[in-house]
């Protein structure tokens, strides 16, 4: 296979986008990748992410990348879960461990949440499918639900109960369990049986 045919399968691959990470896993440089910019095979969205020509660019898939320490939670998770049509553009949510910095989060327009406790931080994490198919970190449904309740950000107070509502509704496998266990690790735990309560 040549290094074009290469680019090509990678690109059918990951839905159109391709990052230099991956590329390298196979064998593919970043002057080789510059040199399919140049040709005109690929687009450089940014340092290290490209698209094949005429695709849409895959952001989050970009982010989880780039940003391989945070965690997709709150409003970003909420919708990239389908628990609510609620886009919070232009920015994204992202969860780092205390004490992360990168100046580049910015750029991305990435708004940053901390946890100081490891174990939290750590805790039900899940690879899904991005919009466009792509693997990308997220925190669980349950986690995400229950940090709604804990977020003082008064959009996710608009959407929470849509949240909430779709997940009892729309979700065959609902995992109140773990819910409930979340909700005891973040001292919310009556908070959530009210809303756990209303929904049966």
């Amino acid at each position: 296979m040549t290094t074009k045919e290469s680019i090509q399968q990678l690109l059918i691959e990951y839905n159109g986008t391709l990052t230099q990470k991956i590329a390298s896993q196979h064998g593919l440089s970043a002057s080789k990748m510059q040199y399919y910019v140049h040709t005109g095979l690929l687009f450089k969205e940014a340092r290290g992410f490209y698209t094949g020509i005429g695709a849409v660019p895959d952001y989050t898939f970009l982010l989880s990348n780039k940003f391989e320490s945070g965690v997709f939670s709150h409003g970003s998770a909420i919708y990239l879960h389908g628990l609510s049509d609620y886009a919070p553009e232009p920015f994204y949510e992202m969860t780092f461990f205390k004490g992360y910095h990168n100046e580049n989060l910015d750029n991305h327009h990435i708004m940053s949440h901390t946890i100081s406790n490891k174990d939290l931080f750590n805790s039900d994490i899940e690879t899904i499918k991005s919009m466009h198919g792509n693997p990308i970190r997220v925190y669980s449904i349950e986690r995400v639900l229950i940090d709604s309740i804990k977020s003082p950000d008064n959009y996710l107070a608009e959407v929470r109960s849509e949240a909430f509502k779709r997940y009892f509704k729309q979700f065959k496998n609902k995992r109140l369990s773990k819910m409930l266990e979340i909700a005891q690790k973040l001292n919310v735990e009556e908070q959530v049986k009210l809303y756990v309560e209303s929904f049966l």
